[in-house]
């Protein structure tokens, strides 16, 4: 296989190495991002998409510069036989799909798909539960708007502490499995006295059994672009916070009132 050199190099112009030298260095980066795409056909098949209908999936299409490499289509194949297929456009398919999408005439429609579970820790008695707020299964309807969610509770501290994580599956227990990410952390002050207080993160969460009085609600908010949002409020004082959850480089916080 000849590599051009002649950016970095004066003297030489190509490099030759053995292709066997080569597959060797490359097989095991691309078996995880085919062992990759098996977890997401069969966590697919979990949510009652059958790929094993051909009306499900024509087709696996390899675009980018990936299809001009041998052992990319070729390990594909080995796990998934006919249906592999490379993209009539390899270099182009980006451009093509973007244009497909700006086009005010196409018959292709595009929206967002939950593919993971999403939620976050709370203390249920003497135990700490993983609430799932958003399940992976969970479908956007482009006429409804965003998905919402809400939570109702009365609060037995001075301070919320939130914990939310970000997970491909979960346990028989509802407990958080399989890919975990932490996603964000927030702190909501449950006692009115703190609601202007900036720097929530460096107190202490006490026991307050005299807030159990106020009734606080969460709001969440799960919009086309895959940002979700929460708006923590507490009834009874009359006031709210609103936090943006994701592992973009977004702020945590957005607004109080």
């Amino acid at each position: 296989m000849a590599i051009d050199v002649s950016h970095v190099s004066d003297k030489e112009k190509k490099v030759w190495l053995d292709k066997k030298f080569i597959y060797d260095h490359c097989e095991p980066i691309i078996q995880q991002s085919v062992d990759t795409l098996k977890t997401a056909i069969e966590t697919a098949e979990l949510i009652n998409s059958d790929f094993r209908d051909p009306r499900k999936l024509a087709a696996i299409y390899i675009a980018g510069g990936s299809a001009g490499f041998p052992l990319v289509p070729g390990k594909l194949r080995d796990q998934f036989g006919k249906k592999v297929r490379i993209s009539t456009y390899p270099q182009a398919s980006t451009a093509v799909g973007l244009a497909i999408s700006a086009d005010p005439a196409r018959s292709a429609h595009f929206r967002e798909a939950v593919t993971r579970n999403l939620g976050v820790w709370r203390e249920y008695g003497t135990n700490k539960i993983f609430d799932t707020i958003i399940e992976k299964s969970s479908r956007l309807k482009p006429q409804s708007g965003p998905l919402q969610v809400k939570r109702t509770y009365n609060p037995v501290h001075n301070l919320g502490h939130l914990r939310f994580i970000e997970c491909s599956s979960l346990g028989q227990s509802g407990e958080p499995s399989g890919d975990i990410a932490n996603i964000n952390e927030i702190f909501f002050p449950y006692d009115p006295q703190l609601k202007n207080e900036e720097d929530l993160c460096h107190l202490p969460v006490i026991s307050r059994p005299d807030l159990a009085a106020q009734e606080v609600t969460e709001t969440y908010s799960y919009d086309s672009r895959g940002i979700i949002t929460v708006e923590v409020e507490n009834l009874s004082a009359q006031y709210k916070k609103t936090y943006i959850l994701s592992r973009r480089n977004l702020p945590a916080e957005l607004s109080a009132d």
